[in-house]
């Protein structure tokens, strides 16, 4: 019985602390399960955050640089020379309004035949900046087409 005592006295001290460090394990590994979560979770948000930036590059891109609308003439005479047509611009408006952004306009006379008119129209919905064809009439003599409109080109808010 003494010997039964003594034994229960000695390993009594060593049950409860394998007790607690078999407690403290699972507190740990549920811990590092929770990081390891938190880490996936990071790592997914980095990616998006890495994905949303080249998106938002890529809008701003669209939009021209109002301080340089010259830049954008350029762009309509190289179009113009590139698909065959003959073209005539008057001059630059501004408007500071957001609807739904500022913009300037341009408004612009073309003659050309009609495969090459079609060339230029595509060439400018197609172009890298955001614009809009308004206001279109077009003509008729003889080969050639006279069309008349103006293009919008938007520029990002200040």
């Amino acid at each position: 019985m003494i010997t039964l005592c003594f034994v229960f006295l000695i390993f009594s001290p060593v049950l409860e602390q394998i007790e607690k460090d078999s407690k403290e394990t699972v507190s740990y590994q549920q811990t590092l399960r929770a990081l390891k979560i938190r880490q996936t979770a990071l790592s997914q948000l980095r990616e998006d955050h890495r994905e949303l930036e080249e998106r938002l590059e890529k809008m701003e891109n669209l939009f021209l640089d109002s301080e340089n609308p010259l830049g954008a003439l350029d762009y309509l005479e190289e179009t113009a020379e590139a698909s065959g047509v003959e073209i005539n611009t008057s001059a630059l408006s501004f408007s500071r309004v957001d609807k739904p952004w500022p913009s300037f306009s341009v408004q612009i006379s073309l003659t050309s035949d009609f495969a090459n008119l079609m060339r230029f129209i595509d060439r400018l919905e197609n172009s890298p900046g955001l614009v809009k064809i308004e206001n279109p009439s077009f003509k008729k003599t003889g080969d050639q087409v006279w069309t008349s409109f103006l293009v919008k080109f938007f520029t990002p808010t200040p």
